[in-house]
Order: C-alpha cells, then structure tokens, then sequence
C-alpha cells in the first residue's frame, strides 16, 4: 500500500519532479565545478587512460566477461598501480563525497514540499522550502554525505571485488546476479536505517534535526521489515528500469530517472511515517484523503 499511494503522489507531483530536475541541473554544475577542481592534477593522466582504452566492439559481444577482464578491469589494475596510490584514494573519496552532498542537498527540501501537501494539500512550493530549510539543510546534507560515503564505498568495493573474483573464475560467474542483488539489499538496508529522519523533521515545527533523530527511531524500528521491503523493491524496479533502457535511450533514462526517484522515495518514506502516526494524508492534489486504520 505505501509504494502503491508513493506513486500515486509522484504522478500527481509531475511539475515538483520537473522544478527538481532543474535545481539539480544548477547543482550539478556546481559539483562538477569543485569535481573538477579536486582531479585538476590527475585529469590529464585520467584522459589518456580513458583514451588509450581500445575495447573491440565484436570482442565484448562475443566475450563480454573476457573482454571486461582483459581489456577494462585490468589495465585499470595497471593504471592504478602505477599511479599515487594515496592521491588516488583521497581525489575519488573527496569526488564522492561532493557528490552525495549536492545529491543530498534536495531532499530535505522535497520532502519538505510532499509533507505539506499530503498533510494539508498546500504547496508551499520547492524553492520557499529551499529558503526555509536554509542552514538545517546543509547540516543535514552534511551528516548524510559523510555516513554514505564511507557506508557506499564499503558496499561498493566489497560487491565489485566479489564480482572481480567471479570473473577471474568462470564457474563463478552465475553467482554475479547475487551479488548485485545483494549490493540493492545492503543500500537498501541503509536508506532504510534514515528512511524516517527526514519526514520526522518535517512533522515537528522545531528546527533541530537531532531531535528528530530520536523521534525517528521508534518509526524506523516498527516498520524497519515493511520500509525495508518497499526501499527494496523501489530500488530494484528502478535500477531494472535504468539497466534494460539506459543503451536504448542514450543514457537519457538514468538522467530522468534521478528527479523522479527523489520524488518517488520522499513519498514513500512520508506514506510510512503518516502510517506510523495514524494521520490521514491527501492522496493526490488535495481531493482524495487516505486514512491509516492499522499498522502494516
């Protein structure tokens, strides 16, 4: 029920996803601005990497995982080893981390906007929620950049060097759609763990985002197997979605996919929170109101 009501929300907040894919377009440029500054020294070295890669397009399609291995994985191996390991690490870990930030920087404010039409069908429209988050949402933005970049790129390098190893052993190579599943489960289980935080802030008129926390705990504790169970199949429809049409499209279905997922993922976390506090919330543009009758 929640990620069925999280959708009808998305489509009846279509001009919210637009207004955001444009906020994200300014930020996005201004990421890739710090992006840009912070591999400044290695850039060159990156694109003569990137340029000296010669992959044979009937090679892949014939041996893909061979291909990969021979012709991709290692020579990165190489590139990697014959580079400042240290300088590496910290100009990747920095770009992260500038990503998750400016990634995290709508949220608060989407969130923001969902909550009030749901409760009381206003809009109170994204950029006055933008204003009125104000240094809350920095700090906030902050913490969470800060706690998924070190929990993304433990998952990240763990999955990618389980993958490495069943592509270094052919037998192996079936367990590699376990392991991806497994990567949607361990991200899953992380945006569940702060899946109430952000409506719990916007269900309390104070500012402290610490408070909010503590009363995040008892929703996200009663309906930690239900939110991760949505969270789960919201990811894995989505990243479904991204994989079978991001050639098909031109990689244009990945850049859509990023406003529309923000949106969809408010949603979702606001409907279990309106659950958790039994309140009634509106359905669509201030017509249809749903009222909670038991705890899912």
């Amino acid at each position: 029920m929640p990620l069925k009501h999280s959708i009808g929300i998305l489509f009846s907040n279509l001009k919210l996803v637009w207004r955001l894919a444009l906020f994200i377009v300014i930020i996005g440029l201004i990421a890739g601005a710090i992006i840009f500054s912070i591999v400044s020294p290695i850039i060159q070295d990156v694109i003569g990497f990137i340029t000296g890669l010669n992959v044979d397009p009937d090679k892949f399609i014939n041996h893909p995982f061979v291909t990969l291995r021979e012709d991709i994985i290692n020579k990165c191996l190489d590139f990697v080893k014959g580079s400042d390991l240290k300088v590496l690490i910290v100009t990747a870990v920095m770009s992260f981390w500038v990503i998750k930030f400016f990634m995290y920087l709508p949220m608060l404010p989407v969130t923001k906007v969902l909550h009030g039409k749901m409760k009381t069908g206003y809009d109170i429209g994204l950029v006055n929620s933008i204003v009125s988050t104000g240094f809350q949402n920095v700090l906030l933005s902050l913490i969470l950049s800060v706690f998924t970049t070190i929990t993304d790129l433990g998952i990240f390098s763990g999955c990618a060097a389980l993958i490495y190893l069943c592509i270094n052993n052919r037998s192996l190579i079936i367990l590699i759609p376990v392991i991806i599943i497994l990567y949607l489960c361990l991200h899953s289980l992380r945006l569940t763990l702060v899946s109430q935080w952000l409506p719990e802030i916007c269900s309390q008129e104070s500012k402290n985002i610490f408070n909010a926390f503590n009363s995040a705990l008892a929703p996200t504790k009663k309906f930690f197997r239900k939110s991760f169970l949505c969270i789960f199949t919201l990811n894995f429809i989505v990243t479904s979605i991204i994989v079978t049409t991001a050639l098909p499209t031109l990689f244009v279905t990945p850049v859509l996919a990023l406003p529309i997922y923000i949106v969809l993922h408010s949603a979702l976390c606001l409907t279990l929170n309106f659950t958790y506090h039994k309140d009634k919330y509106y359905l669509d543009s201030g017509t249809m109101i749903y009222t909670p009758e038991k705890l899912f």
